[in-house]
């Protein structure tokens, strides 16, 4: 049976574009988010089958020990934004279906536009089975990170603050839960604005929250390891803790398909 997350092209993918030293540069950005080798080594790859080239990049050691790593451990690919240019990139130069260009250059995080890029039948058939992006458990913790995005930014004893959004439908208000020591606690809705979020995903930029933390918890729980999870998928947003020692093991997270209409 056919994963329905996964996009089934209609028809194979269209040619991507002739590659130059500078294209292999952006694959670094891409992949390992950093600058290239050599110039000569640059040009170098650029010559390479496109099989090749992709494959070394995705299946790299080090792109499995960071996005890769963080995949497997539950977290987000990336934190950091999304550069502007670089989705727009590789959807015109990654081997997509039409779908998937599509989905690549609409994407607003590094999340959103992995998560193109795995979900797409064309890119999958250049990937190994236990493709860091690919193989089952990191798919399953990309796709819930790329339906919802935010950050747990502030805890006290009393509240913990941040924002939550979902890329694709930035007006939407999000519902968020607080764990703390691995039990709920409490939950709420975004509401407050956030200009740098309406930066990034655009909308009306009303994705702020504040939770205030039950007395209960206050006494029962000295310190605090407290989880930020999505109500839509019980993805964590964030982590951060209060008081003194060491984090405390939470129970393992399975993410569950999005309740979204």
């Amino acid at each position: 049976m056919e994963d329905p997350l996964i996009v089934q092209p209609p028809a194979p993918e269209e040619e991507s574009g002739v590659w130059t030293a500078d294209d292999v540069g952006r694959l670094y950005s891409l992949v390992l988010n950093r600058g290239g080798e050599t110039r000569e080594m640059l040009d170098e790859m650029a010559g390479w089958d496109l099989r090749r080239l992709v494959g070394s990049f995705f299946h790299s050691a080090e792109f499995r020990a960071s996005v890769g790593a963080r995949l497997q451990a539950g977290e987000r690919p990336r934190d950091a934004a999304l550069p502007a240019d670089i989705a727009g990139w590789a959807a015109r130069m990654m081997p997509l279906s039409e779908e998937g260009r599509r989905r690549a250059n609409a994407s607003k995080s590094w999340s959103m536009l992995y998560h193109a890029l795995a979900a797409d039948a064309v890119f999958r058939d250049y990937m190994d089975e236990d493709s860091p992006l690919t193989e089952p458990r990191a798919f399953a913790v990309l796709t819930a990170a790329s339906q919802v995005d935010g950050r747990l930014e502030e805890v006290s004893a009393r509240s913990v603050r941040g924002w939550a959004a979902y890329p694709d439908e930035p007006d939407s208000g999000v519902s968020v839960e607080v764990w703390i020591n691995g039990v709920f606690c409490g939950a709420g809705t975004t509401e407050a604005f956030r200009r740098d979020v309406q930066d990034l995903f655009g909308g009306a930029g009303l994705a702020g929250f504040e939770i205030q933390v039950p007395e209960a918890a206050r006494r029962r729980f000295v310190q605090m390891d407290i989880e930020l999870r999505a109500a839509v998928n019980g993805f964590v947003l964030g982590w951060l803790a209060h008081g003194s020692g060491p984090r405390r093991p939470g129970p393992p997270l399975r993410y569950r398909a999005s309740r979204r209409p």
